[in-house]
């Protein structure tokens, strides 16, 4: 896959190139991306997320991340869902555990 040309994300890691090329070439499939903090995890869906062709599912583990990265998404111009109704047709619906007990 060639290096995306979009200004709003920085030259990719290795292992981010990987995982969007499996999701790029292999169409839809579930991926578990397990990587230290800050190492550039959130570019995967963001990247997914902006393409305006997939539909990204974040599950975080708290209501504080999910609600930074509402706002991170939302600045990016990325739709977004939430619970209460079904996914954008393309774009990103954000979850947590504990967002499912209000």
């Amino acid at each position: 896959m060639n290096q995306p040309n979009r200004p709003l994300f920085p030259e990719l890691r290795p292992f981010q190139l990987e995982a969007l090329n499996l999701l790029y070439q292999r169409g839809p499939l579930h991926l578990l991306c397990i990587a230290a903090t800050g190492s550039g995890k959130s570019l995967i869906y963001e990247h997914l997320a902006s393409s305006g062709k997939h539909r990204v599912l974040l599950m975080t583990p708290l209501i504080a991340l999910a609600r930074q990265q509402r706002e991170r998404l939302a600045s990016l111009g990325i739709a977004l869902g939430d619970r209460t109704g079904p996914p954008p047709k393309s774009g990103a619906w954000i979850l947590s555990p504990e967002s499912l007990t209000h």
